[in-house]
């Protein structure tokens, strides 16, 4: 005869024949300890990277052959008493073990805040010129930080700069590194060409100059030293040099002579 499904403990069992002869006997159903089950992690070291670990702390009771079954924020894990290369989020370990007794317990791993950079450069007025300047607004890692540019300097925000590309770097306290780049702008250079017509007479004011203007910024000023005409043509010239200075809408100058020629004097 046969009992089944029960619980540990004592059992005792008394068996009287035909003859009412008694005998009897005891046995001891055992089980295991309980199953105890204990995970811990280690954060991110930089945000937005897979580098965290989630690894078992403590695991006690039970019976021994266990297999392991990772789940993270993204699904199954790999991983047997530990699991690698994992991103922030919650992660949960179950412990089968070899009565296909389980147990589980959570980890969350966390990840400091991921770094943001704002680069804001500033245009150049002039071309050629070297006064730009640009602005790094930082957020998040962990401070303190260590800055590194391209061309040199160690701060966060640098003036003086001509046009180009400037590259920025940014070492946080955890040694996570990150890279942003930023354009300092220029308008076109000024090109100026001039076309005359000459004086028809010796000793005649009939000539005449233009100046034609390209690149630079906005609406052209003109100023034809010593003439006092402001115009992209001068008129009423005698024979000579002539140097005009044309400005854009930044200010941004540059200048150009022409020369005025007269027949020569027949008499």
């Amino acid at each position: 005869q046969s009992i089944q499904n029960i619980v540990f403990g004592t059992y005792w069992v008394q068996v009287t024949d035909l003859n009412l002869c008694v005998a009897s006997d005891s046995v001891i159903i055992a089980q295991p300890n309980p199953l105890f089950l204990s995970i811990t992690s280690d954060s991110v070291v930089c945000g937005g990277q897979n580098s965290g670990l989630a690894y078992l702390d403590s695991l006690t009771g039970g019976t021994p052959g266990y297999t392991y079954n990772w789940e993270g924020p993204l699904g199954p894990v790999a991983g047997n008493d530990s699991a690698t290369t994992l991103p922030a989020g919650q992660y949960i370990l179950t412990v089968s073990d070899f009565n296909s007794c389980t147990i589980s317990d959570t980890t969350i791993i966390f990840e400091p805040s991921p770094v943001i950079i704002v680069l804001t450069p500033t245009s150049l007025a002039c071309y050629g010129d070297t006064s730009a300047c640009i602005d790094a607004a930082v957020s998040g890692g962990t401070a303190p930080y260590i800055y590194s540019w391209s061309h040199g300097p160690t701060i966060e925000d640098v003036c003086g700069l001509a046009a180009g590309m400037y590259t920025f770097t940014l070492t946080d306290a955890r040694g996570c590194i990150y890279v942003d780049s930023a354009e300092v702008t220029q308008p076109d250079s000024l090109s100026l060409s001039t076309t005359q017509v000459d004086v028809t007479c010796n000793g005649f004011n009939n000539g005449s100059a233009s100046v034609n203007a390209l690149g630079g910024t906005g609406v052209y000023t003109y100023d034809w030293i010593g003439t006092g005409q402001a115009t992209a043509t001068a008129t009423n010239l005698f024979a000579g040099s002539y140097t005009v200075v044309v400005s854009d809408a930044n200010a941004c100058a540059d200048s150009i002579s022409v020369l005025i020629t007269e027949p020569t004097d027949s008499i």
